[in-house]
């Protein structure tokens, strides 16, 4: 019975039957042969299989829609030298962003120098600022970017240090904060 109603507006009518009965035999990929349309019995090979693509994955927490990777250069420290910290920076999500900063919180005694180079801030630290540093956007850059800014480390700085960095932004709704990430820097 299924077979017959394969033609013209028959797919359709299968469709249909199958929805209404759930247990019914639905056409696959794995179906030999189905009859091209106005061509009584002639076959013609079903057609590729088409894969949905999967809706990307929600992150666990919201803020996370903002991704953050950090990279050091060089990869370790010398007491009192700089060191230029490297902010990657992607939105994956549906809302645009409408304020953005960027907070990064040093070791105690790495003091903040200058922004080096990628997009450049509206607000930066002062220079010789410690501690917690925002860096603030006013007007929301393209995706993806990056921003550089240099550390000096002090001089009696000894063995691997830790330093956290996180986004803070809005979209149509409240503020919305990424996971904090640990960066490790270890000394040369």
């Amino acid at each position: 019975m299924h077979k017959a109603l394969i033609g013209v507006g028959g797919l359709t009518a299968l469709v249909l039957l199958c929805l209404l009965f759930p247990g019914c035999a639905r056409p696959t990929p794995e179906t030999p042969e189905t009859k091209a349309p106005g061509q009584d019995g002639a076959t013609a090979p079903a057609g590729p299989s088409v894969k949905q693509p999967e809706p990307p994955k929600k992150p666990a927490n919201p803020g996370d829609a903002l991704e953050l990777t950090h990279r050091l250069s060089p990869a370790t420290y010398t007491p009192g030298e700089e060191l230029e910290v490297v902010v990657n920076m992607n939105y994956v999500g549906d809302d645009p962003i409408t304020a953005l900063a960027i907070r990064q919180i040093v070791p105690e005694g790495w003091t903040f120098v200058a922004v080096t180079g990628g997009i450049q801030p509206a607000v930066t630290p002062r220079p010789d600022a410690t501690g917690t540093l925002d860096f603030v956007w006013i007007t929301t850059p393209d995706w993806p970017n990056n921003f550089s800014y240099a550390l000096r480390a002090p001089v009696d700085a000894q063995g691997a240090v830790e330093f956290q960095g996180q986004g803070i932004y809005r979209t149509s709704g409240p503020e919305l904060r990424t996971t904090p990430v640990l960066i490790a820097v270890p000394a040369g």
